[in-house]
């Protein structure tokens, strides 16, 4: 499905919360949005490769400017998705790459020797995908894949099949050029 256009009001709202901010509070919005609707702060941290200090500011700030919020489980959260598709939206192509790079080397450290992993293949599929690391992107698909034709989410396990087969058509035709 197709997004609908905002009012000029909501659009208006919504964009008078992210303009002004500061230069370390832009980059963790541009970072957190490219980690998605909600993350965990180490991710984030991660992403923005900063210290705790500087992260805990700008999350702060995000947070006054109701830009981000706390969930009850102790993530973060944007408080309404338009506002994190309005920080993504200008950030440039290559820029979004090296975020989703990021946040997928990010997530996969924070993962890395727990049994929670297994969860997580989803969310790393589509950040290498983003990256267009076509390789690692196929193999976290065919995990979720696995991992959903297990629960017997047939439908789910069908479309991260088909994620995989297309992930890597572009990984052969990225290697032929």
């Amino acid at each position: 499905y197709q997004s609908l256009p905002l009012p000029h009001s909501i659009r208006g709202l919504v964009l008078q919360r992210l303009q002004g901010l500061d230069d370390e509070s832009r980059e963790a919005s541009d970072a957190a949005s490219g980690l998605g609707r909600e993350f965990e702060l180490d991710p984030l941290r991660q992403t923005l490769r900063a210290d705790e200090a500087t992260v805990s500011r700008a999350v702060e700030s995000l947070r006054r400017r109701q830009i981000l919020e706390t969930t009850a489980v102790g993530t973060l959260r944007f408080m309404h998705d338009r506002l994190r598709e309005s920080a993504y939206e200008p950030i440039l192509p290559e820029r979004r790459r090296a975020l989703h790079r990021s946040a997928a080397q990010a997530v996969e450290r924070r993962y890395a020797d727990t049994n929670e992993m297994f969860s997580h293949h989803a969310v790393l599929a589509t950040h290498w995908s983003m990256a267009r690391v076509p390789e690692r992107a196929c193999d976290h698909f065919q995990r979720a894949a696995d991992r959903a034709r297990a629960a017997f989410a047939n439908d789910e396990a069908m479309m991260f099949y088909n994620a995989a087969i297309q992930e890597a058509r572009t990984g052969i035709l990225s290697e032929e050029t």
